[in-house]
Order: C-alpha cells, then structure tokens, then sequence
C-alpha cells in the first residue's frame, strides 16, 4: 500500500499520482488503517508532493466480492482525500463493485477511471461449454416482492414482483352533488 511508480507513458521527471492499493477482504476494523496510510501517502509524501496530480488513485482489482463495509471503506478515503485538497478515482474496478457503486448511487463520489480488468481465465473458444443444468428446487418460495438474487461476483440485479400500492380516499370527504345529476 505504497505509492507506485509512475504509470506508464509518463514523461521523466513529471509528477506521478499518489496510488493507495486497496487490499481485499476489508474489515470493519481496516477502514481506519487504510485511511491512516493514505493521510501518512499525502502528508510524508515525496517532497515533491505539492506537484503532484490532484487525484488520489486507489487500486482496487481485489475487491472482487465488495460489500458494504468495502464501499464505506472507499467513500472514508473519499474523505480522507478530500481533506487534503485532493479527489480521488478507483482504478481497475470489477463489474461487481461498478454494480455496487452505481447501486448505492456513488458514481459522482467514487468516479471510476478505467474498463474492469479482463477475467483472469481466458476464454477457450474450441472447447465446448457444459450445458447447464438444472437448479434443485427451492423448498422455500421467494416471499412477494422478494430481490432475485445474481450468482457471487456478478452484477447486482433487482427485480419487482409486486404492484404499487393503490391509496385509499380520505374518509369524510363526499363528493357534491350538482342539481340535474341522475342518481345512482
């Protein structure tokens, strides 16, 4: 979780970004050491940190299986970053975290600055795939209104079972009644 060296296509002697690699599975209890290494990343930086790109840069290709505390983790490094004049930007995020992310409604907050990294087998196009088979069935049936849930590591995917909610009129209110009206 050290600054890198300068990504590649940088001029020599130009200023890099400050990178904070974001390190996978991130506990409760890490949030407040991540955000100390990157106060300790602006603060005792390079002498030429004054220089440096206004963005911090986070890598987060690990965070494979985000969660909440994973998205608090980011967003407190937001902070963090912020506090000393600085932005930030995830890079190599996979499709789950974009998904949570845009879920939680962070696009502005968290802005990502790069395609996720490519999945780390690569397709075999001569091999054919096994069919799929069948799932056993549930013995519990989804409640009313109930989330379908996505396969661990893909996109978060939410899906209504339930029709809006039709209100009821006030009571005490009658509705008039114009002379010349047929009755009911």
């Amino acid at each position: 979780m050290a600054a890198a060296a300068p990504p590649a296509g940088t001029p020599p002697g130009s200023p890099h970004p400050t990178v904070l690699v974001v390190p996978a599975p991130v506990h409760r209890d890490d949030v407040a050491v991540l955000c100390a290494r990157l106060r300790a990343l602006l603060r005792d930086g390079a002498p030429e940190a004054a220089a440096c790109p206004p963005v911090v840069i986070c890598d987060v290709r690990a965070l494979t299986r985000p969660d909440a505390v994973a998205l608090d983790a980011l967003a407190r490094l937001r902070l963090t970053a912020g506090r000393y004049g600085r932005g930030m930007a995830l890079r190599r995020a996979g499709p789950a975290l974009r998904a949570l992310i845009a879920l939680a409604g962070f696009d502005d907050v968290l802005p990502l600055l790069d395609e996720p990294e490519p999945p780390d087998e690569p397709e075999r196009p001569d091999e054919p795939e096994p069919p799929d088979e069948p799932e056993p069935p549930d013995e519990r049936a989804p409640a009313a209104g109930a989330a379908k849930r996505s396969p661990p590591g893909g996109p978060l995917r939410v899906e209504s079972r339930r029709e809006a909610e039709e209100r009821e009129q006030p009571l005490g209110v009658q509705e008039g009644v114009e002379p010349g009206d047929p009755g009911p």
